[in-house]
């Protein structure tokens, strides 16, 4: 909490990329910031159900797939450090529609089609 008394005044929004210290403290992270008037995105559709106004939303299962073939090269011989760094590329956007409404956030109408919206917890 004092972490964030110093940072919500020096910034305009923040984002969680998964990360385990603020996964961990998420309810703290979004009251201080809603009273603040910061908006918070999120990195996957747990984090939007919370309260995270919006994130792309990562596919864990693709995710799992792909880590599961790189462990595999590695069993078969091949060096970590060697194996480039692979990009999940599926994914879906999603937003917390009561998070938009509060900060008075339009989703433009060309994106509003790829959008899904969650309710909130």
């Amino acid at each position: 909490p004092l972490a964030l008394d110093t940072l919500l005044p020096k910034v305009d929004c923040i984002n969680n990329f998964t990360d385990n210290n603020v996964v961990n403290n998420l309810d703290t992270v979004l009251i201080k910031a809603n009273e603040a008037g910061v908006t918070v995105f999120g990195s996957e559709e747990e984090q939007v159900r919370k309260g995270c106004v919006a994130a792309e939303n990562i596919d864990y299962f693709e995710l799992g797939k792909e880590t599961g073939k790189i462990a595999a090269r590695i069993l078969n011989g091949e060096e970590a450090g060697k194996i480039p760094v692979s990009v999940i590329t599926s994914s879906t956007p999603v937003a917390n529609e009561e998070a938009l409404k509060n900060f008075q956030i339009t989703v433009p109408a060309e994106y509003a089609d790829t959008i899904t919206y969650l309710e909130a917890e």
